[in-house]
Order: C-alpha cells, then structure tokens, then sequence
C-alpha cells in the first residue's frame, strides 16, 4: 500500500504545529514539580503512597523513563550501574527527568493529533484546530511537570476521541443495516474501557468519567423519543423504532463497559495491596485531615478564633463537636 505524499505532508504540518511549544518549552523552562506530590510519586517505593494516596499508574511508569536517563548517565561514565531495585528505589538524574518530560511531550502531540484526525477530515479544519491546540498553555504546562495529572490529561484525551469515533461510526451505519445491528465495534468498546480503567488507576477523581459515556448515550436515546411528533409515515416511524433500539443497545454496552472498567480497576488496586502486603481501605479525607496539622502551629488565640468562625457557620451539632475536639487535641 503506498503512502499518500499529500497526506503525509499535511500530517507532517500538523505534527510540527503541536510540538512547536513542546520544543519551545523544553528548551527554555525547568522542569515543573507538582510540590511534593511529583517528588513522592516518583521516588517512594510500592506502599500505601504509591498505590492508596495517589494512582499507582504514574507512579510506576514514570520510572521507565528515569531508568533509561540513568543509564545515559552511566553510559557517559556519570553514574554506577543500575541497581536491580532500581524501579523501586529510583535515582533523580538530569537525563532521567529529561526523558520523563521528552515522552510527556511526544505523548501530548500523539493524542492531540489522534483528537484532531478523528473530529474531521479536512486539512483546514485540522490546522485551525492544530492551531488552537498549539495556543492552550494548560496542556504544555502539565506536560513540562511532573506529575500524575499529566498521564491523566493524555488518557482523558484518548477516551475521549475513542468515544466520539465510537459515536461517529454508529452514527454512520447504513439504514439497511440497522435491524442487524448487534453489538457495535466491540473492539472500539474493548480499547474504550481499558483507557477508563487506566483513568481510574492513574487519578482517583477519574472517577466521574465512568459516567461520560452512559450520560451521552443515555440522551441520544431520549433524543429520539422527542422525534416521535415528527414522524409523519409509516416509513418514518420504522426509521424511528430502529434508531432507538440501536442507541438501546449503545447505552447498554456503555453502561456494561463502565461497570466492568470500575469493577476491573478496583480489583488491580486491591492485587496491588496484596502484593505490597498492606491492608487496602479508602484514603478519602485523608489530606483533609493531614492538612489540619498546620493548627498545631497557629497561636492558641488564632486557632481558636479561627475554629469559632468555622462553627459559626455550620448548623451541624457533629460538626461542631468535631472542631471542639480538633481545638483540644491541637492545643
């Protein structure tokens, strides 16, 4: 099969437009810490940190990267060999966190290009869209950091464009077809619900998106009870009854793959707890209340005023008690 030369230069533009600020940034901004979330993320060893406080995803691979910079260095004779335990017990080199930012970067343009090819396919609408991507600050900002939300950015992105192709694609099926239609792309579904999984392993607060695809298929059925006024023939009515088994069938098989991608990542979670030999539970609220040591510090007038103004405005007797409590263990 020979390649299109046109095509192959129109992708070549577009790919040079959305890594112009990546190659921008990497040459002229530092490397960008998420404070010590990056730092923790990166170098402490598999525990309840890397696997209950933040997602595991990131933390792990993350460290392919810096295991290859450190070889560089030990190639350059900079560094001793890597040790066996290396991806458990990293070492921070310039070329490891070079290549950690240099991957980020190349999986940024990888995505966005992926985003864009697959909403159209004129060559100027890419490039206006190309453009427009290229002019979001947001999106090179978390590629130049380190950090879980960076991976968590370029998965979100790619379920995204797996749901619109998917969406797409039903859309385009011959109405002959319809009464055939079974179970639609079930390879689109299959890659659709390991990227969620990964979402969900990556950032715990990806957690609102196993909602995304039952919500947006969830109205495409109820759209087309609205079309129900409208239908003037018999033929029409037919076309009617097809379209909404067939967008039935769609929500059904979000629904299945939402749950399944739910069920499958709290399940590696809990393997991961296993094999780390610590007890797994939810760490919801736990900042919340790591961050409430920063009391212990404040002056016994301050706390306590501060403490006051936060009961004021609270009409909850548990709650009240609480902050007492929280006043006196502070003290």
């Amino acid at each position: 099969m020979k390649l299109d030369p046109r095509k192959l230069i129109r992708s070549t533009v577009l790919l040079i437009i959305l890594l112009a600020p990546s190659i921008w940034m990497m040459w002229t901004i530092p490397p960008l810490w998420r404070d010590v979330d990056g730092y923790v993320q990166l170098m402490h060893p598999l525990g309840c940190t890397t696997i209950l406080d933040y997602g595991p995803l990131y933390c792990f691979l993350a460290r392919l990267p810096l295991y290859v910079g450190y070889v560089i260095e030990f190639l350059r004779g900079v560094v001793p060999p890597p040790s066996r335990v290396f991806l458990s017990y990293p070492v921070l080199t310039d070329s490891g966190i070079f290549a950690l930012l240099l991957s980020q970067h190349a999986a940024l343009a990888a995505s966005g290009f992926y985003l864009i090819a697959s909403i159209s396919r004129f060559f100027w609408v890419r490039l206006s869209m190309s453009i427009f991507w290229a002019a979001n600050p947001l999106f090179y900002a978390f590629a130049q950091s380190v950090g879980s939300e960076m991976l968590s950015l370029i998965l979100v992105i790619l379920l995204v464009t797996t749901g619109l192709r998917i969406m797409q694609e039903a859309r385009n099926v011959p109405w002959e077809e319809l009464r055939y239609f079974g179970v639609l792309l079930w390879l689109e579904w299959l890659y659709f619900g390991a990227l969620l999984c990964l979402c969900l392993v990556t950032r715990y607060g990806n957690v609102v998106l196993v909602i995304l695809m039952p919500l947006a298929l969830g109205g495409v059925w109820l759209g087309h009870f609205a079309k129900t006024p409208f239908a003037r023939s018999r033929w029409s009515l037919r076309r009617l009854r097809l379209l909404r088994r067939r967008a039935w069938r769609l929500f059904l098989a979000a629904v299945a793959t939402s749950i399944a991608a739910l069920l499958l990542a709290n399940i590696s979670i809990r393997v991961l707890c296993n094999v780390a030999h610590i007890h797994y539970h939810s760490r919801t609220g736990h900042t919340f209340v790591w961050r409430l040591h920063f009391l212990t510090n404040l002056p016994e007038e301050t706390r306590n005023k501060l403490l006051d103004e936060v009961s004021a405005n609270t009409a909850s007797p548990a709650v009240r008690e609480l902050l007492s409590m929280i006043g006196k263990a502070a003290s």
